[in-house]
């Protein structure tokens, strides 16, 4: 799942046209600004080279072979955790590490606990006197000299049983020059993947680069006829930051207007719009209740919807009518990913009836305006041989030959990158293309070059540049904050009492909660196959029918992901299946379960077997169950739902951690009961629960 690097190249890196070599200028000092997550200073054991980068959580994992950061080789290391603990209340904890390799814990200057072997927690620290307010945490871990490395840090205190400590708790000085420093090389790394220089500037050096967006190439331009408007490509092919200032795409340098509309009739050439007929009411009312259902207004104004100056939250859809052709628009919808793998855009598994009212409600009301440019589609193919190609690939089965004038990687680090793509002017751009760049991505990308533009393909960095790049928080509250859709709530609720939401279903699903799952705990919490497969949108069952948003699938992510989430936590990721239940403590996990102890049955069915009164609050099959949940975090659910996630409907069966409500049963040992109730839910999953498709 994980590919193995056993060196850290330098990259020999980015731009058209750069002509002396790139200079950075040190970050001036800046004022303390206490952001969430926690500061890991690394150090490399072999050669004794640092970085420093900004994670979540008290953890760490590092496969054997890969490097523990992007910026250093693969090999022993040595990495210093710090982040402030803000603590509500004055209280009592001890703390303990999981994990391997050499591990030590300081509160507020004092070491409390310290550990070394092949299996961290077998030592558990003295009681810690917490202050109300920030506590400073300090962890030094050093990873085992050969194979895996991992570690986390525990907690428990009177009142909570053994967790990890909860990211929104941690807070650390985002404004620290090393750390700042450090992030400019990444967000360098991250502009030059994501703005594809090496299409233009690749050369002998290509294949040792390491980093998951080095491979990803710009949509196809293969029958974009069939996709594409004319008039549109013109416009969009002259000035695509006048449509989008965001745009990835850079504003070619060509000699004359013309030359944009001779590309847009030669890329309109290649295939034939499909007609497709107009769109009744009833199509367009249901698309605007899609639209509200699966939370398109979190990434999307609604059309017709003036967009708020300045505001960069959302992705205006102003252009689509004059972009698509209709029956184009709703297979684009239906696999969003088909001509760019890469596509941020979810994939919801519509039919091709929910594609068609989507795509009736985006363009209804809307005049498309000219549809062709008269250009010439002979001189536009030679344009795109000299202009295109590069980025985009070939789009017919022979391609031209090309001239090639941009300078291989070895030569670029030698160059002035204050010119030629980073230049700020015209003057000093010359002719190459003007990709937009803000001041701080020109500044990320001379300080990535000047320190040596290496690259290196890590899953826990790759994973927090994905779940940015996918909006993951448009729709899920992580780490204490909301999710984006809460901003917009509103608009969704006007489309649909707009669009004819139907009295009978609001009734049925009112008290239904239908916020997705947060994704604080996911990477602890599911099973990496379970994740891919999700991510990848083959599981065979949903585990929440009920909820009228759809969890969408990013196949060109989803190894990445499902392994990069829980590296986040400090976890391996692990493919084994869950072990085969004790059929003797399924007996009395199923008493457990039944309506005369806890009443898990009242609102979690069992395979075939229907919850008895799931009204308001029905519960994940408990088939699914197995699958799904890594056992450990089926453990801490289980102690106290509601401190895992204050929204659930989950009751809490404990009196104190480790204590049942249920004495008579174990002896109230509260995770003896656990494990009975899991071999249980095994017993169902054995007999009814779902396959996973195989790789």
């Amino acid at each position: 799942m994980i590919r193995k690097i056993t060196q850290v190249f330098p990259l020999l890196a980015a731009a058209a046209c750069l002509g002396a070599a790139p200079v950075a200028p040190p970050l001036a000092p800046a004022p303390p600004d206490l952001q969430p997550g926690v500061t890991v200073s690394f150090t490399s054991l072999a050669g004794g080279a640092t970085d420093v980068r900004r994670d979540r959580m008290l953890a760490l994992a590092v496969p054997a072979g890969t490097p523990p950061s992007s910026l250093l080789p693969a090999g022993p290391f040595r990495a210093v955790l710090e982040s402030e603990l803000a603590m509500p209340l004055r209280t009592e904890v001890t703390f303990s590490f999981e994990g391997n390799g050499t591990a030590e814990l300081s509160v507020n200057g004092r070491v409390v606990l310290n550990e070394t072997g092949a299996k961290l927690g077998a030592k558990a620290g003295n009681s810690v006197t917490l202050a109300q307010g920030a506590n400073r945490l300090a962890v030094t871990y050093t990873g085992p000299a050969t194979g895996d490395a991992a570690f986390r840090l525990i907690w428990a205190g009177k009142d909570f049983g053994r967790e990890p400590l909860p990211p929104e708790l941690l807070k650390t000085d985002a404004a620290a020059t090393p750390l700042r420093t450090a992030e400019r090389l990444r967000a360098g790394q991250e502009v030059f993947a994501r703005r594809h220089c090496v299409n233009c500037h690749a050369g002998e050096s290509l294949s040792a680069l390491q980093m998951n967006e080095l491979g990803v190439r710009p949509p196809s331009l293969a029958e974009s006829g069939t996709r594409f408007r004319e008039a549109w490509l013109a416009q969009w092919i002259s000035d695509p930051h006048a449509l989008r200032p965001d745009a990835p795409m850079p504003q070619l340098h060509l000699e004359s207007p013309a030359d944009a509309k001779d590309l847009a009739a030669y890329l309109t050439s290649l295939g034939t719009a499909v007609a497709a007929p107009p769109a009744a009411a009833a199509l367009v009312n249901g698309g605007g209740r899609l639209f509200a259902e699966l939370r398109c207004i979190a990434c999307h104004p609604a059309p017709g919807t003036t967009p708020v100056a300045g505001d960069t939250s959302r992705v205006s859809l102003a252009q689509v009518p004059a972009k698509w052709h209709p029956a184009a628009l709703a297979a684009y919808l239906q696999d969003p990913q088909k001509d760019y793998p890469a596509s941020p855009m979810p994939n919801f598994r519509l039919s091709a009836v929910e594609a068609r009212q989507l795509s009736a409600f985006l363009l209804a009301g809307a005049n498309p305006g000219p549809v062709s440019v008269s250009g010439d589609a002979t001189g536009g193919r030679n344009l795109y041989e000299s202009h295109c190609y590069d980025c985009h690939g070939p789009v017919e089965p022979v391609a031209a030959n090309r001239n090639r004038t941009t300078p291989p990687l070895s030569t670029l680090l030698t160059r002035d990158w204050t010119r030629g793509c980073l230049g700020e002017t015209l003057a000093n751009r010359g002719t190459a293309p003007d990709f937009g760049f803000t001041a701080r991505e020109r500044d990320s990308l001379r300080a990535f070059a000047a320190a040596g533009a290496r690259f290196a393909d890590v899953p826990i960095e790759s994973t927090r540049r994905t779940v940015a790049a996918l909006r993951c928080n448009a729709c899920h509250a992580r780490d204490g904050q909301p999710a984006g859709y809460d901003r917009f709530a509103s608009e969704a609720q006007a489309l649909l009492q707009r669009y004819g939401a139907s009295a009978e279903a609001d009734a049925d699903n009112a008290s239904l909660d239908q916020e997705p799952p947060t994704l604080t705990w996911a990477g602890e919490k599911l099973r990496p196959e379970w994740l891919r497969h999700q991510l990848l949108g083959d599981l065979p069952a949903a585990a929440r029918p009920w909820l009228k948003a759809r969890m969408p699938s990013f196949k060109n992510s989803a190894a990445g992901l499902a392994a990069g989430l829980a590296l986040e936590h400090g976890l391996l990721p692990s493919e084994t299946s869950p072990p085969t239940a004790d059929p003797d403590l399924a007996v009395l996990g199923e008493r457990l379960a039944g309506p005369e102890v806890f009443g898990c049955t009242a609102c979690h069915a069992a395979g075939s077997t229907p919850a008895l009164a799931p009204f308001g609050a029905p519960g994940i099959n408990f088939a699914l169950v197995p699958a799904r949940l890594r056992d450990e975090y089926f453990q801490r659910w289980l102690d106290n739902p509601p401190r895992i996630d204050p929204r659930t409907k989950m009751p809490k069966f404990t009196s104190a951690p480790g204590r049942s409500l249920q004495t008579g049963i174990l002896e109230g040992d509260a995770h003896a009961q656990w494990d009975a109730l899991l071999a249980f839910l095994r017993t169902v999953a054995e007999s009814e629960g779902p396959t996973l498709p195989r790789k």
